[in-house]
């Protein structure tokens, strides 16, 4: 089971080194630039919040943003766990809110082992601009074990894996497309 990365990990500097380095190459916009905290990991805790949907953050903080202003910060949730004997960290990207320096994560937990979890390692990292309309490209998994890594489309068997980065298409949902009036194009 994949949980958050603890902040004191041991070798999560070096995990979140290796992310930060990745030139992020096939990125198909280009880059934003880096932020001023992007690449500096803290906790920030879950906030329940009726109506909004797991794995739609990017969607969610907007909606969130234009109901109680702030802003939307983009970056990376940061998981370890142990698969098949081996120490495995995956950099999921995610957005959270933020509002006068309080940061909160809006989006519900897509994986029931881990909705009591209440408090999750981010990393900022503005430089991949995530498309505002119905189907947008989003980054995929990175994947670190033993100094190696990959890009994954998931954690399965029948999952895509390369050594550089991709991104998959996803479709916002109707409450998206409602709440953001998001258009086709």
């Amino acid at each position: 089971m994949m949980l958050p990365v603890p902040i004191n990990d041991p070798n999560l500097q070096t995990f979140i080194d290796r992310l930060m380095a990745d030139k992020l190459v096939a990125c198909s916009s280009p880059l934003n630039a880096p932020l001023p905290g992007d690449g500096v990991h803290f906790a920030v805790n879950k906030i329940k919040v009726k109506g909004y949907e797991p794995l739609r953050c990017h969607h969610n903080c907007r909606v969130h943003k234009l109901r109680h202003q702030g802003n939307v910060i983009y970056g990376w949730n940061l998981y370890s766990g142990v698969i098949e004997g081996n120490h495995v960290y995956v950099a999921q990207h995610h957005a959270i809110w933020e509002n006068n320096g309080q940061f909160a994560d809006v989006t519900p937990e897509y994986d029931e082992q881990i909705r009591h979890v209440q408090s999750f390692t981010f990393l900022p990292d503005n430089r991949v601009p995530i498309g505002h309309i119905v189907t947008f490209k989003i980054p995929s998994l990175f994947i670190y074990c033993a100094g190696m890594y990959c890009w994954a489309s998931g954690l399965s068997d029948d999952s895509r894996f390369s050594k550089d980065y991709f991104e998959t298409i996803a479709t916002s949902s109707d409450f998206a497309i409602q709440a953001l009036n998001l258009s086709s194009r």
